[in-house]
């Protein structure tokens, strides 16, 4: 396998190499190299293990999640694009562009793949952008299927990975930060940046880092919601929102959501009172607890239910994915289970099946 996938890479810089290392050039070369060499048939996760007890040195690694993402295994590199090897074990990735292009490839298991398009987007500052976000698409991703990652925001999507694991191939260039960012994208309506330490994990701005600590520290004493009030006045637009978003459950259970929210319109701008709706469809995310979520037909239920906002188009999806299954049965019994285990709680369940007529 990992010779197959050096060889691949080498093909890939040859190529782009000829073509000028354009950044713009390699989703077109990396998907046409990816299809053609069909890495996903020499797949074996066992090669990867041996190589990471024989390997003498490792390459230069880019791993954008961090510690407390899914394994994420640099194979090859040089100063131009990495070769990561990625093996999900949970399901969920939030919606995302990218500050990089190339492509990607399932070398094992089945990904739901949502596109999405931001429109009418305006910039409070660069940091945050508001507009409308819509799905475009939703499709199945086999094993072998390539699709290109082009940087900003003409690719935004979410995948949702229904095999456990789900071991994904991607072919990237290091961040264009010299051009662009990369955005995190927060339903209906607003667009975050998301941070980079140098080792190009996903990390936080110094200053966030130490009052999202005072907030947190300060949670159990009186002053806890002054602070939060404060932090949404003077801090910017980036912070006031995950400021907001980390002190979600605090700040419903004290009664103070309704204020803070409204204490943000007034001093970060009238877009601030999009949070009420964004902050609570990223509270529902977070709440499942996704690594118990390990049936595919429940991560599919999941996934469509979080992806659209009416029951047909769920009844549908559900029925092109999983054919013959009766789809309003199928949602009863995943979300009667996975509150019986205590993956997601009883309110969030009946949140899932009234608005959908589900009884």
């Amino acid at each position: 396998m990992i010779p197959a996938l050096r060889k691949l890479a080498e093909r890939i810089d040859t190529e782009w190499k000829e073509a000028g290392y354009k950044p713009v050039d390699l989703p077109e070369i990396a998907s046409r190299a990816l299809a053609d060499a069909r890495p996903d048939r020499e797949y074996d996760l066992s090669a990867l293990a041996d190589w990471t007890l024989t390997v003498p040195e490792f390459p230069d690694a880019c791993n954008p999640f961090g510690p407390a993402g899914p394994p994420a295994f640099t194979v090859w590199s040089n100063p131009y694009f990495f070769v990561n090897v990625y093996v999900y074990t949970t399901p969920e990735v939030v919606v995302h562009d990218h500050d990089f292009s190339g492509a990607f490839m399932n070398l094992s298991g089945v990904t739901i793949h949502c596109t999405y398009e931001f429109g009418a987007a305006d910039a409070i500052d660069e940091t945050v952008h508001v507009g409308a976000l819509k799905l475009k698409g939703m499709e199945a991703i086999s094993e072998g299927r390539v699709r290109p990652i082009e940087a900003g925001g003409r690719f935004i999507h979410q995948v949702w990975h229904v095999s456990q694991p789900t071991v994904v191939l991607v072919v990237r260039t290091p961040p264009l930060t010299a051009t662009l960012r990369q955005f995190q994208y927060l339903r209906p309506s607003i667009a975050t940046q998301v941070f980079r330490t140098d080792s190009l994990s996903m990390g936080f701005p110094e200053r966030f880092s130490y009052t999202r600590k005072m907030a947190e520290a300060l949670r159990v004493s009186e002053s806890g919601i002054e602070f939060v009030k404060s932090l949404v006045r003077r801090e910017r637009p980036w912070d006031a929102v995950w400021h907001v978003m980390e002190n979600w459950r605090y700040l419903r259970r004290t009664g103070a959501l309704e204020e803070v929210i409204a204490l943000g319109a007034r001093y970060q701008g009238e877009w601030f009172a999009s949070m009420e709706s964004a902050g609570t469809d990223h509270d529902v995310f977070t709440s499942i607890y996704w690594p118990s979520v390990t049936s595919s037909r429940d991560r599919i239920v999941l996934a469509l239910l979080l992806s659209f906002r009416s029951w047909a188009p769920i009844e549908q999806s559900l029925e092109g994915l999983l054919p013959g299954v009766d789809a309003r049965a199928q949602v009863i019994e995943t979300l009667a289970g996975l509150t019986e285990a205590g993956v997601i709680g009883a309110d969030l369940q009946q949140r899932f099946l009234l608005p959908l007529g589900v009884k």
